[in-house]
């Protein structure tokens, strides 16, 4: 890639950041809003969230190895 392509990039993160993280509360309302559980990790554990707010660890997790 070259320096104007990267440069682009990196003016371009925090938009990108902010689309990504608007996108997935509006994913989480409609899910909930439809009845839906969602799933989500947090500490190491693999969470499910019913549309009511009970949560529930199912799993834990495996570090990832670098």
């Amino acid at each position: 890639m070259n320096r104007k392509g990267l440069r682009f990039l990196l003016e371009q993160t925090p938009a990108i950041v902010a689309a990504g993280e608007r996108a997935a509360v509006e994913a989480v309302r409609q899910a909930k809003s439809k009845g839906l559980n969602i799933h989500y990790i947090e500490n190491g554990c693999l969470i499910e969230e019913t549309p009511d707010g009970e949560r529930r660890a199912l799993k834990p997790l495996d570090p990832v190895k670098e």
